[in-house]
């Protein structure tokens, strides 16, 4: 969870309520695409294929962050290039389809791997349309304009997708830290106390800030323009890094699981942004949907959970990338590195 943290820390920031997409997106009406799970045992993880040309990348969904994020060997497939900055390369997409939905002019971020076969992520806030999450289907679904707040709706009882005061930069003495902007924010109850988190579907775990500036107590936050108090909980401290077993609860789902309390001091708990954050051990098992339209979002329990899979793209992607074009007249080869 650490390295992922450190990866968003380390994402361009977007300015105050100002959010830049993906790219221009092309929807009418409501359309789906499948959910695939990880090639490697990421039982949590959620994935989708996306076709960009002749190649087809499978990207993590993500619904804490709004960027399309790449890796360098998925850029070059596609016959882009990165450019920029060392850790804030971007590489342009003239198109990428999502089954019916279509980005064009759209901007990646480079990344780095994150496990086999897995090509980036895809931002769903970043997109500017409803979306819905549906593992109990097994399908990601897309809805434009009025279309969303049903899209919503469908999942379960519609709550507010809090608006945070966030802002690009903070000053920590003489530099300035960016801070990413928060994209899918909810109110969340942590052990009975109702503090507002983002939620991170790509995220391998859930982390609440270890304290405030000041360090009032380890169970202290600030929430908004107050301080709340956590109740204690049973745990394990490891270094700078504790694991509790909190309950949460978020719309129609009540569940345990290990928080991570991260950080400490002001550098960590930064309220202008968000304290809090719930990943996929508890999302990954749920209905969820938002709506930048009539800023809702709802999450329900899924009662199954069905996921694709994508191994068999893969391996055909492995194949056109090992095997050499056959001589002229020559038959095409059936197995890697064999001809009939």
């Amino acid at each position: 969870m650490l390295q992922l943290l450190a990866l968003s820390l380390l994402s361009p920031a977007a300015e105050a309520a100002v959010v830049k997409p993906i790219g221009s997106v092309g929807l009418q009406g409501t359309v789906e695409v499948p959910i695939y799970a990880g090639l490697d045992g990421a039982s949590d993880g959620t994935f989708v294929e996306v076709q960009v040309g002749e190649e087809k990348l499978l990207l993590q969904v993500a619904t804490g962050h709004y960027e399309l994020r790449l890796t360098e060997a998925a850029i070059g497939r596609i016959g882009s290039k990165a450019s920029g900055k060392e850790g804030a390369k971007t590489a342009k997409v003239t198109e990428l389809k999502l089954g019916g939905l279509t980005v064009s002019g759209a901007t990646a971020h480079v990344a780095d791997p994150a496990g086999t076969g897995i090509d980036g992520q895809i931002g769903l806030p970043g997109l500017g349309v409803a979306w819905a999450v549906l593992p109990s289907a097994g399908v990601v679904r897309f809805a434009s304009g009025p279309d969303g707040a049903a899209l919503v709706a469908k999942v379960g009882t519609p709550m507010p997708l809090l608006d945070t005061d966030q802002s690009s930069k903070k000053q920590d003495g003489a530099s300035k830290v960016e801070i990413p902007a928060v994209a899918t924010a909810a109110a969340i109850r942590w052990s009975g106390v109702e503090i507002p988190a983002n939620l991170e579907l790509e995220s391998s775990s859930s982390w609440l800030a270890r304290e405030v500036e000041g360090g009032e107590s380890w169970y202290t936050l600030k929430n908004g323009k107050s301080a709340v108090k956590l109740p204690e909980a049973p745990g394990q401290t490891v270094g700078v890094l504790r694991t509790e077993w909190r309950e949460v609860t978020v719309g129609g789902i009540t569940a345990w699981t290990n928080v991570d309390r991260v950080g400490q001091g002001s550098a960590w708990a930064i309220p202008e942004v968000m304290n809090a954050s719930l990943g996929a051990p508890v999302l990954g098992r749920a209905d969820i949907a938002a709506d930048p339209v009539s800023h809702t979002v709802a999450v329900a329990p899924a009662a199954t959970v069905k996921r694709g899979d994508w191994s068999s793209n893969y391996e055909a992607g492995l194949r056109k990338a090992l095997e050499p074009a056959p001589a002229e007249g020559q038959p095409a080869p059936t197995e890697i590195g064999r001809a009939h």
